[in-house]
């Protein structure tokens, strides 16, 4: 979803074929806003976002509305403000597509210990990733064979 906001500013650099209108940039920005901190707010779709990534990607959201609130289309904007909000662009990608990831589930069937009996354990990437890295460093602490 994020990633629809990298194509606004490329379909704008664009110019439109003859007898079309050209792209309304603003309304697409105030789209795509609009579904991406509606999907920050679900607790699922970015559920794995850490607070750090979350502030730093409502920042960028904020200074991109301001730069194209304050402009009629991206044509007019400085080269600079260009770079700033391409830049921003990035920063919400890339930070929202990791996001997504971590925050995917997965589902598998584990044999429970002691028992012929299955069950299906479900978790997000960033969890199961967690509790790897917690499971080693429970083995780097304890090397000794006593563990809590």
């Amino acid at each position: 979803m994020a990633l629809v906001l990298g194509m606004l500013l490329a379909c704008t650099a664009m110019a439109a074929p003859k007898g079309e209108a050209p792209m309304n940039v603003k309304k697409a920005f105030a789209q795509q806003l609009s579904t991406i901190r509606q999907q920050l707010n679900d607790g699922k779709t970015y559920s794995e976002i850490n607070a750090d990534d979350r502030s730093k990607v409502e920042a960028a959201l904020t200074r991109m509305a301001a730069i194209l609130d304050a402009h009629q289309d991206v044509e007019t904007l400085k080269e600079e403000q260009k770079v700033a909000l391409f830049n921003d662009q990035e920063t919400v990608n890339t930070l929202l597509t990791k996001a997504a990831a971590d925050s995917r589930m997965v589902c598998r069937r584990e044999a429970v210990t002691g028992s012929l009996r299955t069950t299906t354990q479900c978790r997000t990437v960033a969890e199961r990733r967690r509790d790897n890295e917690d499971a080693q460093e429970l083995m780097r602490r304890n090397p000794t064979g006593k563990y809590d």
